[in-house]
């Protein structure tokens, strides 16, 4: 099963009866599926932060060039 098979949030279920290493493969596609949607979302609260930065830099930039 490749992460693009599934949709996020997803429980994989062991169908059968799997190989030890069928199990830590789907776990570990599972764990890394995580992984990457949480730095995702890291970076997008990072871009926000960033995007706040940028206004309060151009806004003293501005107040300080008037006067």
């Amino acid at each position: 099963m490749n992460h693009s098979d599934k949709t996020p949030g997803e429980t994989a279920v062991f169908s059968g009866n799997p190989s030890f290493k069928e199990m830590v493969d789907q776990t570990f596609e599972r764990l890394w599926d995580k992984k990457v949607q949480l730095s995702i979302r890291r970076i997008r609260e990072l871009e926000e932060q960033l995007n706040a930065l940028e206004l309060e830099l151009d806004m003293m930039i501005k107040d300080d060039g008037s006067s």
